[in-house]
């Protein structure tokens, strides 16, 4: 969602109703999302609560704290691919309690997880 021109033009309220919508059309079949700016802790809630299928989560410049991107991917367990980047909220404590996850940082403070062999883990 955050690549669409629309986004750009949309107050951030109007961008998360857009999301529920889109979620609740899905039916849990939604296997990838990517926001930014707009996501807030309650948006990923809903997202976790409602989307089962969910494979690939990009954030970028959001609103989030530790638990709601917890609340996320602790309920996707379908989750290959996280990309993090500018979530001031989402600190290192969050990726710590996911052993599923393999964390690359990178210089601009973009964190990239790739899953991990769930044997390793």
């Amino acid at each position: 969602m955050e690549h669409h021109i629309v986004v750009r033009t949309k107050k951030p309220h109007v961008l998360r109703a857009m999301v529920k919508l889109a979620v609740d059309r899905s039916h849990g079949q939604i296997e990838s999302f990517a926001g930014a700016g707009f996501v807030t802790d309650e948006l990923l809630t809903y997202i976790a609560q409602r989307s089962f299928r969910l494979k690939k989560l990009s954030l970028s410049s959001c609103n989030v704290s530790n638990q709601g991107f917890l609340d996320l991917i602790t309920s996707s367990p379908l989750l290959e691919e996280l990309f993090i980047n500018m979530c001031d909220g989402i600190t290192n404590y969050a990726y710590e309690v996911t052993p599923r996850y393999r964390i690359a940082v990178e210089e601009n403070y973009t964190r990239h997880a790739i899953l991990q062999d769930p044997k390793k883990c």
